[in-house]
């Protein structure tokens, strides 16, 4: 504090020339002490003020300083982008995640970012066309001044596309069990369409080896339709041959035994007799029981007849079975399914299902999933079984469990389907039976897929048999199987 007794009128004057006082109104107030007391303590209020608020605008330079040496020296990293695919730059995460490193951080704002001189907004999604490293312009702006805007240069590496990486060698032609890599057909089934088809996986496109999924539909006696859909195991060496073989012998016997003709037309007049009496439980058994006896009969032949090929091929061939403790047909291990149906009049569609292995056959009647046989997933420790296992047949009532009869008046689609197909699509067993996952699946066939192949389900069945055999390139990570599918469509 100032003594009032020994005030420098000199240094008062210079002191308060700041405002602009006349020296004779300084005299006035050194005249008046009470005056003077006030004016002195404003002085050293004033004082005060301007030396916090210096302090202050000294932090407040020193934490943008400290912002433009971080932004400078902080390395801002963005995961890596894939080319062709979808990269959403969410400038919100990446202020977050480098919070955690300084907490200077907390006082920025990206606004945007620009590559290749496009500017990118918050949650912007980009695609890059090829693969490199790319530079990128970060723009902040900070909460402490937000007139104020920083730029910061990163690199993003973008990799390159995983779909590109794999590569498609043709299977070989000289290979006496050769198979076609691609398989699709079309036709009409009463008043029904079908479209199938059958592709190599990636997995086997790029190691150069075989389809091992087949797939084949016929009319067979009296307008009655077969539709069969099988999968070679991996693990077997000649499995392509056993799934072919499973078709193809289920069909053959189905057309040309005659004690299966004559089976048939004897369930048929049965199933005539039952649309005119629908309460006959008793009837209903016995036509159940009669078509399990009947379709038992042309799994056994499938097996048979891949039997005896097998011991054949192993006896021109020996050096292909190289594990001495293992049968010959367990080298064409596949799975089957099929169903054989047609409409009956007064009754609507009847169809006889079998199945061993992990495909499903699946109805959708106005839009709700009717799953027609059961899969071999659980049951067995998570093993699938196959139709060339001995040990299948061993136990008769769990055999009589692979066959089923069901019958509708009318359905909207009939699916038969590989694992390569139900595994990226389905994911597991309970979702084949939940009505909105179906609705997905056939919004997908329609269109609603990133490749926009769209499959109209119409009466231009060549055209729909095109577009179902592309859509089976579909990308889907870590699923790369041989993909096989059979549907039956009322036009739409």
């Amino acid at each position: 504090m100032l003594n009032e007794n020994k005030i420098d009128i000199d240094k008062f004057r210079k002191y308060l020339s700041a405002k602009s006082l006349e020296e004779e109104n300084i005299v006035k107030i050194y005249n008046n002490h009470d005056d003077l007391h006030k004016i002195i303590n404003e002085i050293i209020k004033f004082e005060s003020e301007i030396n916090i608020q210096k302090e202050r605008l000294e932090k407040h330079l020193e934490s943008i300083k400290n912002i433009q040496d971080f932004i400078k020296n902080e390395n801002i990293v963005f995961k890596n982008a894939m080319c062709n695919e979808k990269y959403i730059f969410n400038l919100d995460s990446i202020i977050d995640t480098n919070k955690q490193n300084s907490s200077d951080f907390s006082h920025l704002v990206i606004k945007k970012i620009k590559i290749e001189a496009k500017t990118i907004e918050n949650n912007q999604e980009y695609i890059f066309e090829s693969k490199g490293d790319y530079k990128i312009k970060l723009y902040f702006t900070t909460n402490l001044c937000n007139k104020l805007e920083f730029e910061k240069e990163v690199m993003i590496k973008v990799l390159e596309d995983t779909k590109n990486l794999w590569k498609c060698l043709p299977s070989d032609k000289s290979d006496p069990l050769f198979k076609e890599d691609n398989y699709s057909t079309s036709g009409q089934i009463g008043d029904k369409f079908y479209i199938a088809s059958s592709k190599r996986g990636r997995s086997h496109q790029h190691e150069g080896t075989f389809r091992d999924d087949h797939c084949l539909i016929k009319t067979i006696n009296n307008d009655w339709s077969i539709i069969a859909v099988a999968d070679g195991a991996g693990s077997a060496k000649f499995s392509r041959w056993g799934s072919k073989l499973a078709c193809e012998k289920a069909v053959e016997y189905c057309l040309n035994n005659e004690d299966f003709i004559l089976e048939l037309q004897n369930i048929e007049k049965k199933l005539t007799d039952y649309s005119n009496n629908k309460d006959n439980d008793t009837l209903y058994k016995n036509i159940n029981n009669d078509s399990k006896k009947t379709l038992y009969r042309i799994v056994k032949y499938a097996y048979d007849e891949i039997e005896k090929f097998s011991k054949k091929h192993q006896l021109d061939n020996p050096e292909e079975f190289d594990k001495k403790d293992r049968l010959s047909i367990a080298y064409f291990h596949t799975t089957l399914i099929f169903t054989i149906f047609k409409k009956i009049d007064n009754l609507g569609y009847v169809f006889f299902n079998f199945g061993v292995g992990d495909c499903p056959i699946v109805l959708l009647v106005n839009g709700k999933p009717k799953l027609l046989n059961a899969l071999d997933i659980g049951e067995y420790g998570g093993g699938t079984r196959f139709l060339t296992m001995r040990e299948i047949y061993m136990n008769q009532e769990d055999m009589s469990k692979r066959f089923t009869m069901d019958i509708f008046d009318d359905f909207d689609y009939l699916f038969l389907m590989t694992d390569g197909i139900y595994d990226p699509k389905f994911e597991v067993e309970s979702n084949l039976v939940k009505e909105d996952k179906w609705n997905e699946f056939i919004v997908d066939l329609q269109g609603n897929n990133e490749d926009s192949i769209k499959i109209n389900f119409s009466a231009n069945i060549k055209e729909d048999e095109k577009s179902l055999n592309n859509w089976l390139d579909f990308w889907n990570k870590g699923n790369h199987d041989d993909r096989t599918i059979a549907i039956v469509y009322g036009a739409k």
